[in-house]
């Protein structure tokens, strides 16, 4: 899944001239679909591995894996606000059906906020352009949870068993 979202990420999103204060992320999509009852160091040192190929792609050094593994350590400690333990020691999915809407909008809000606040203030490394850097982390927030949920709109469906 992670190659499937870097892809459309570097061959889609990458391409199109949003404005140096807008830049989506939708891989982070890939930390938030983790399944819960994965040990935190697995999830961690698979962030890390995924943080390098976005790297590889971006030549941003080491940027996207430093962001993603903070981005899932985050989401370890924030799980609990929206997943119930029963549900997290399951193969649980914490996605749009299963979250639902109002849920799952803060969940993302939450993860996709601290990866561009993270991610925007190493790019430019500094606190100069203090509020510039904040309004571009916050746009690109917005832009990427529109777009995850149009992701999870279009592709995630719910499964008869489900209904």
């Amino acid at each position: 899944m992670f190659i499937m979202l870097l892809l459309l990420q570097t061959v889609v999103i990458d391409p199109i001239n949003l404005g140096a204060y807008a830049t989506p992320v939708l891989y982070v999509l890939f930390i938030m679909l983790w399944p819960t009852n994965v040990k935190p160091w697995v999830t961690l040192v698979v962030c890390f591995a995924a943080g390098q190929i976005a790297d590889i792609f971006s030549a941003t050094g080491g940027i996207h894996s430093f962001t993603m593994v903070l981005t899932a350590l985050v989401r370890y400690y924030i799980q609990p606000l929206f997943v119930s333990k029963d549900e997290a020691e399951k193969a649980y999915e914490p996605n749009l059906f299963n979250l639902g809407y109002r849920l799952f909008f803060f969940y993302a809000l939450s993860l996709t906020l601290t990866y561009h606040i993270v991610f925007s203030f190493l790019e430019k490394f500094s606190f100069h352009y203090f509020f510039s850097t904040l309004a571009t982390a916050i746009i690109s927030t917005l832009l990427s949870v529109v777009m995850i949920f149009l992701i999870q709109l279009l592709f995630y469906r719910i499964r008869p068993e489900e209904v």
